[in-house]
């Protein structure tokens, strides 16, 4: 039975109909569809992510700090997919050679975090959880000589907030653990990430997306994918997707901003009392700039309602 409150009004009730059928709930965003990469892409294995200099400004790095943290290396994936079962959900995967996603209770494997040689235990929770001391995860960096990070999370949505300040503290510990290294034996080691939530599929599997994204400079599509393969256990559901496609939205906001602002500043200010359409649509060197118009061309008239005869 067709639930009225989602009907629209009958034409007796009024003078006009409408032109389709329409409903009076929320319009729903799109399914955000992850498409299956091919095997190879322009001649090199297609989950493989590269180091970019492309969101250095947005995550407060510079050129010689970023080659520090990823050796300048590119990173391809291993294909996990086929090999998987339902046992590895419980241990932890590597993600990039620095970084692994695990569930929490990983950090009961002491022989794992010496082999791995983790430097960094990061454990994802419910900020409610926020005061409760987890004694597995303080035996393990007292044995293992590691240092913790705990990130307290409200929900969700206010993950998107918390990922600039993440991307720089993970980035912050590499790059100290590379200085004291060298400083104290005059060879530099290279720092060891352990990344953890309760499962080891949602949260702490986002924030290494977000990082990919950032550090790397992969599209949201390519980093569930280049994690999905080697993680299969990883869980990307619609609202972690919408969250990692907004933040690849801030991205590249910044990043074309920092693109512009050395030109910007050396750009002589043209001396006009008002601006009209045609020189909004024209850049300072007189290229025609797409016009928002352009999403209305080809596209047919349409009234919501018409007058009923």
């Amino acid at each position: 039975m067709q639930n009225p409150g989602l009907a629209a009004p009958t034409p007796s009730h009024r003078a006009t109909t409408p032109t389709a059928p329409y409903s009076r709930r929320p319009p729903s965003p799109p399914y955000i569809t992850i498409p299956h990469l091919p095997r190879h892409e322009l001649g090199r294995n297609a989950y493989t992510v590269a180091p970019s200099e492309t969101n250095l400004n947005a995550i407060q790095l510079s050129k010689d700090d970023l080659a520090i943290v990823t050796r300048g290396k590119a990173q391809v994936a291993a294909d996990m997919a086929s090999t998987w079962n339902y046992e590895m959900r419980r241990e932890a995967q590597s993600i990039l050679d620095y970084m692994y996603i695990g569930p929490t209770s990983i950090l009961r494997d002491h022989t794992f975090l010496k082999e791995k040689n983790i430097s960094l235990a990061v454990i994802v929770r419910d900020s409610r959880m926020g005061s409760v001391p987890l004694l597995s995860v303080e035996k393990a960096c007292t044995a293992c000589n590691i240092e913790p990070y705990y990130i307290n999370i409200e929900n969700l949505y206010h993950l998107i907030h918390s990922f600039p300040e993440i991307i720089y503290n993970l980035n912050a510990h590499m790059i100290k653990v590379h200085n004291q290294s060298l400083a104290a034996t005059g060879t530099p080691r290279t720092g060891s990430i352990l990344m953890t939530c309760d499962t080891g599929n949602d949260r702490s599997a986002a924030i290494v997306a977000a990082y990919i994204m950032a550090v790397f400079g992969a599209s949201m599509h390519k980093t569930v994918q280049f994690v999905n393969v080697q993680r299969f256990c990883c869980t990307f559901e619609e609202d972690i997707k919408r969250i990692l496609q907004t933040w690849e939205d801030l991205l590249q906001a910044k990043a074309d901003v920092s693109a512009n602002q050395a030109s910007l500043q050396n750009m002589a200010q043209r001396q006009k009392s008002k601006r009209g359409v045609d020189d909004m649509d024209m850049d300072e060197g007189g290229a025609r700039l797409d016009s928002d118009m352009d999403r209305f061309v080809g596209r047919d008239a349409f009234a919501p309602f018409m007058d009923m005869e």
